[in-house]
């Protein structure tokens, strides 16, 4: 048997009455001595679908009857939520994240680790004192001394001060990932001074290369930014950011770093974030987050789940967060597998029910 990818031909595409809902199994019974309703939840929550396919143009019936026959046939679909308009979540989650703990069958939360911003692939982008960011030798951070851009707002109150010690690596004040350094990146940062009246921010594919951009610098908050264009660089396995123009004692006020693709900056995204309803999946199971979660950039964080976790998953295992699918089938009690058809063209009730 196989799994398929469900078809992106206009002739597969659902109505908006289709339906796709959790269906959670329970037994419910009333208590032998004090006559009190009582339930009992089984861990077989699974998604199930009704989709509805409009009538189509006969010569496209063809392509219906094939792939639904594969369907019938023992083979399954990946199918995702068809009803939402994003195939990514509204939280700001993004990166590569994964299980940081076994997540046992029956159980309606993951740990989670390893993931980033939407749009920002810095870690500890607020939090300059972290072992994230290379200080260079000598140089040292005042942690929230000062007012952010922010704190008049009170969202993020308090900013960082950095010192420039005695000599750097590639750049001054530093954090280097695991990225593409040869895509087109933008590094972005809020920025103010006491003394300097320039600074470059710097980008690098940290084996070969480093290019930089001379910004100017005030007494008031900016945001500065620089960018390179694809093929710039040529390590496909680092990118490192930084400051350049930097002489030992030097002192300048940071807050709010970002590298993000594109070549210009998007709102800064500081706080990894999933909200109730979101969807994930990790094994072939199709998870939905039951609540609003603020996940840490490093450690593992409990996301709560609405449905339950039906085959365990190993630590370590990848979770999915952009276009996540479950596999599904065509039941077996179903109308099509009862009776064949020969009208794929016209207005079809196609019932599906998560496999794994």
């Amino acid at each position: 048997m196989a799994t398929l990818d469900w078809p992106t031909d206009r002739c597969f595409q659902p109505a908006p009455d289709s339906e796709f809902g959790l269906r959670a199994p329970a037994s419910s019974f009333t208590g032998f001595f004090t006559a009190s309703y009582q339930s009992l939840a089984h861990a077989s929550d699974r998604w199930h679908a009704n989709l509805i396919l409009p009538p189509c143009p006969a010569a496209d019936g063809q392509k219906r009857e094939a792939f639904f026959n594969r369907l019938l046939t023992g083979d399954d679909v990946r199918l995702g939520h068809v009803l939402r308009r994003s195939s990514s979540p509204s939280g700001t989650l993004r990166g590569s994240p994964v299980l940081a703990a076994t997540a046992p069958s029956g159980s309606r939360a993951l740990s989670l680790s390893g993931g980033t911003a939407y749009n920002n692939r810095l870690l500890a982008s607020s939090e300059f004192e972290r072992t994230e960011w290379n200080k260079g030798p000598g140089g040292s951070i005042s942690s929230d001394s000062i007012v952010s851009p922010e704190g008049e707002a009170g969202l993020e109150a308090t900013a960082d001060q950095y010192t420039a010690g005695t000599t750097s690596t590639f750049a001054w004040l530093s954090q280097v990932i695991s990225e593409n350094a040869a895509l087109d990146w933008t590094f972005s940062c809020y920025m103010k001074s006491p003394s300097k009246t320039s600074i470059s921010l710097a980008i690098s594919d940290v084996t070969t290369s480093t290019l930089s951009g001379a910004r100017t610098l005030t007494s008031a908050w900016q945001r500065l930014s620089f960018s390179v264009a694809a093929a710039a660089l040529s390590n496909t396995t680092y990118v490192g950011v930084g400051f350049l123009g930097v002489t030992p004692g030097d002192i300048f006020d940071v807050w709010g770093a970002q590298l993000e693709r594109g070549s210009a900056p998007s709102r800064y995204a500081r706080l990894i974030t999933l909200s109730g309803g979101d969807m994930l999946s990790c094994g072939g199971q199709l998870l939905q987050v039951a609540s609003d979660v603020l996940l840490a950039d490093t450690g593992a964080t409990s996301v709560p789940l609405n449905n339950a976790i039906r085959v365990s998953q190993s630590s370590g295992a990848s979770v999915v967060w952009s276009a996540p699918t479950a596999r599904m089938c065509i039941p077996l009690n179903s109308l099509l597998h009862r009776a064949g058809r020969s009208s794929w063209h016209r207005a079809l009730e196609i019932p599906l029910v998560e496999v794994a």
